[in-house]
């Protein structure tokens, strides 16, 4: 009996030693099933970077289909080799890259045969890394086709030519890119949104574009030919050639430039060539237009050397502002900006806009600490039409400094405006050779040495209105004014200081009406002065006025105080500081028994 109970003991342990086995058997299956599966799904994603050569369009449609699956590496080298017909990404085609796996690899392009990327209305790249090679003969030439009414799952029926959008590698990219005219049966494509939509921040690119077609580009974000928009600290350098049609930059929705809509925070712009765009129509419904970038803060444009000639010319129309080079230009450190021999401004130029509109600048903000305008006038002029705007200028339509202590120095500057004088009195529409207006905030202005005339009858020779911020308006050097105007320099001057010295040649000014002001129209508190007797006899303020003056200096009201460095000091009535830039009038006195105790 006893024999009998371990025998059936040692049988029940069997069994259960057995389950146990089994049991460990199926779970170490099941492991090994979950880990096999989990390696085979992460090998699908990053499948290693192969070689593909690429014999027919059908076969690029099957790559891209299997890069937007997950299904190629993004540094896979593409041989494109088509032996027959011709490289056409019809509706099946997908865009390369995405935003996990921006295309990285190298696509060596044949230096013969079928080397054409026939696209139906799509970019070839959705993401694209700088790190992107593009060897062999180097130069990727696009031909675009409008797409059809049903495309396939994935398409793209719209974008950037070259891609939607640039990320930054490790590596700087270059570039060359050309645009053929259309030659099928079917429709040319009606427009894209610019060579890239944008390009992300920290990239470096440098591309060499090459346009024989006449495809406008217009897009609801922000627009440039080259680019919408350069992302902060992001590096571009562009050399454009090619003929054809006129071309316009259209944004419905963001920024407009011919080159670039919107350049943010510390991007760079470099110009490696002559202007051969062909832009002639730069039109943002709601935002800022320039004729070379819609809004640039605090960017750098630059030219390449070699680069002497950037000739801007055409229509160029905002609703917040308008310039003929910048929309918006803001500047967050000490500036110097300097026309030299490089931009032209010409007078096929007409600037427009709802607001600012300038021949420079539509808007010019200066955040830092001194921003200074050379126009190199002994080999530029600026000659520009201001079509529309409630503020006008031959420079900027207006002008903001976020401190008084700031300065904006404006010399070496020839203008020719046309634009009309706006109705007399008013104080929502000005119209000048140099600064439409200054807005709110009080700003420290320096003028000398510049010379504006018109071509129409702008409201000021110099500067449309003061604004009511309490600016301070400092002119000296050589002024010369000639041509119509409704005032000789300001046109209105609510409150603030204008300040004058130096040689001030008015001979060639033409008032516009009776109620024209010679040197200041509309007058109300503010200080007008000049250091001199205005005849150089004593101090050193000459004013040198037109045989027909019918008009005073002041149309509403006073005249120049004038402190001729004997009878009356500015020392002896104002304190000047040239730090502040402030001016504290001395204050009132009891009795008079002086001049400097009347003045």
């Amino acid at each position: 009996m006893m024999n009998l109970m371990k025998g059936k003991h040692a049988a029940a342990w069997a069994i259960k030693v057995m389950a146990l086995i089994l049991l460990c058997a199926v779970t170490l299956f099941s492991v090994y099933v979950f880990l096999f599966q989990s390696d085979f799904s992460l090998s699908a994603q990053e499948a290693p970077a192969q070689t593909y050569t690429i014999h027919t369009a059908q076969e690029f449609i099957e790559y891209s289909r299997a890069y937007a699956t997950g299904e190629r590496n993004k540094n896979d080298v593409l041989n494109i080799s088509i032996n027959e017909g011709s490289v056409v990404t019809d509706d099946g085609f997908v865009s390369l890259g995405t935003s996990e796996n921006p295309f990285s690899g190298t696509i060596n392009l044949p230096s013969a045969g079928v080397d054409v990327f026939h696209l139906f209305d799509c970019p070839l790249f959705d993401y694209v890394s700088t790190d992107l090679t593009l060897s062999g003969a180097g130069t990727v030439k696009i031909m675009r086709e409008k797409a059809s009414d049903t495309p396939a799952d994935g398409v793209l029926t719209s974008g950037a030519l070259f891609a939607n959008h640039v990320v930054a590698g490790t590596n700087p990219a270059t570039w060359n890119i050309s645009l053929l005219a259309y030659d099928g049966e079917g429709i040319e494509s009606s427009s894209f949104t610019g060579l890239f939509g944008d390009i992300a921040a920290g990239a470096d690119v440098t591309v060499n574009f090459t346009n024989t077609a006449n495809i406008p580009v217009s897009s609801s974000a922000s627009a440039g030919l080259i680019c919408g928009t350069l992302g902060a600290g992001a590096e571009l350098t562009v050399s454009t050639a090619g003929s054809g049609s006129a071309l316009s930059v259209t944004s419905t929705g963001g920024q407009a430039g011919s080159l670039v809509g919107d350049m943010q925070s510390g991007s760079t712009l470099t110009l490696a060539s002559a202007n051969n765009t062909r832009v002639t129509s730069v039109i943002s419904s709601n935002n800022y237009a320039g004729g070379i970038v819609g809004q640039a803060n605090n960017v750098t444009v630059d030219f390449a050397t070699g680069v002497t000639d950037y000739t801007v010319s055409g229509t160029v129309n905002g609703k917040a502002a308008a310039g003929g080079l910048f929309g918006r230009y803001v500047s967050t450190a000490a500036e110097t900006f300097d026309l030299l021999n490089t931009y032209a401004i010409t007078s096929g130029t007409t600037v427009t806009s709802t607001n600012y509109a300038g021949g420079v600048f539509g808007l010019l903000e200066n955040n830092g600490t001194n921003f200074v305008f050379d126009g190199n006038s002994a080999s530029e002029s600026i000659v520009v039409t201001l079509s529309g705007g409630k503020y006008r200028g031959g420079v900027c339509g207006a002008y903001q400094s976020n401190a008084l202590t700031h300065s904006l120095e404006m010399y070496d500057t020839t203008t020719t405006v046309a634009a009309s004088t706006s109705t007399t009195g008013s104080a929502s529409n000005y119209s000048a050779g140099l600064i439409g207006t200054l807005l709110t905030t009080p700003s420290y202005v320096r003028i000398h040495d510049v010379s504006c005339s018109s071509s129409g009858s702008p409201n000021a020779g110099l500067i449309g209105t003061a604004g009511t911020g309490g600016s301070f308006i400092d002119l000296t050097g050589n002024i010369t004014v000639s041509g119509t105007f409704d005032a000789g320099l300001v046109a209105d001057m609510p409150q603030g200081v204008l300040r004058m010295s130096g040689l001030f040649d008015l001979t060639g000014y033409v008032q516009y009406s009776a109620a024209s002001g010679y040197l200041v129209k509309e007058r109300n508190r503010s200080l007008i002065y000049a250091l001199g007797d205005s005849f150089g006899t004593v101090g050193n303020w000459t004013f040198k006025r037109s045989t027909n003056r019918t008009i005073d200096d002041i149309h509403g009201w006073g005249q120049v105080l004038r402190l001729d460095g004997t009878k009356l000091r500015e020392s002896d009535l104002l304190t000047v500081d040239m730090t502040a830039h402030t001016v504290t009038v001395a204050p009132a006195v009891p009795t008079m028994s002086t001049l400097t105790d009347f003045a």
